[in-house]
């Protein structure tokens, strides 16, 4: 699913949660977009000028909808499970987290939707523990 998608969702799911949190909301649209600042990570050794990163974003259509080529799995650090528990355990003692964590949970929530029923596609790993098995070949 596309940034922008993510973006317009969370601002949706925002509007319901708005008479209970108020203002604070925005950290709901927050979590369920810049979650996809991993993307950057994980991509970041491919970019050789800034001309290569604009590049990236100026073909994310393409490389969201292709068929991946090889059976590589790619991991996502902040949409991994273990990311997730680190923000729910903080949400037990920070209220912003806690509104960060519902924008987290939802954006994964689509991913698994529009990857699993949509594009009908599995090429991420939710788990840093199971890509490095993966890796090693355990």
């Amino acid at each position: 699913m596309f940034l922008i998608e993510h973006f317009l969702f969370s601002v949706i799911l925002s509007i319901f949660f708005f008479p209970i949190f108020k203002w604070q909301v925005w950290l709901i649209v927050a979590g369920a977009t810049l979650i996809d600042l991993d993307h950057l990570i994980t991509n970041f050794s491919k970019f050789k000028n800034s001309k290569d990163f604009f590049a990236y974003f100026s073909k994310q259509f393409r490389f969201f909808m292709r068929k991946p080529e090889s059976k590589k799995v790619q991991l996502y650090v902040f949409h991994s499970i273990e990311f997730l528990v680190v923000l729910i355990i903080l949400s037990l003692f920070f209220k912003p987290v806690l509104l960060i964590a519902i924008g987290v949970v939802f954006h994964l929530i689509l991913d698994l939707i529009s990857d699993t029923l949509i594009l009908k596609r599995y090429i991420r790993c939710f788990s840093i523990i199971q890509w490095i098995r993966k890796r090693k070949g355990l």
